[in-house]
C-alpha cells in the first residue's frame, strides 16, 4: 500500500486552515503544475512501479482536484478508482487498486 499526502494545492490557492495556512513551509503546500497535481501525479506514477497486482495506493488532494486526480488514475494501470470524502464532507482523496 501506498499512501500520501503530498504537496498538492494550487498555485494561488490558500488553505483553508489556519494551523496550515499560518504554519507550513510552501514546499510542504505546493503541489506544482498549472493545477498543483505535479508532485501528486509523480506519486501515482511511482506507486505504479512499487505496487504488485492487488497493491492500493491513496492520495490527498485539495477539494477541486478529485475529478483530475482521478481521470489520472484512470488513465493509467489501476482499477477501482474512487473519490471520497473527509469529515466534512468535501472531496479530500482518491483511492485505486493496481490492475
Amino acid at each position: 500500500m501506498v499512501v500520501s499526502n503530498p504537496p498538492y494545492v494550487p498555485p494561488g490557492a490558500v488553505p483553508h486552515d489556519p494551523e496550515v495556512r499560518d504554519h507550513d513551509p510552501e514546499v510542504a503546500l505546493y503541489g506544482g503544475g498549472a493545477d498543483g497535481l505535479a508532485v501528486p501525479r509523480l506519486v501515482v506514477a511511482a506507486a505504479a512501479r512499487l505496487l504488485r497486482p492487488g497493491g492500493a495506493v491513496v492520495v490527498e488532494h485539495a477539494d477541486v482536484q478529485q475529478p483530475a486526480l482521478l481521470a489520472v488514475l484512470q488513465a493509467g494501470p489501476w482499477r477501482d478508482a474512487a473519490g471520497h470524502a473527509d469529515l466534512t464532507g468535501r472531496p479530500r482523496y482518491v483511492t485505486a487498486v493496481r490492475a
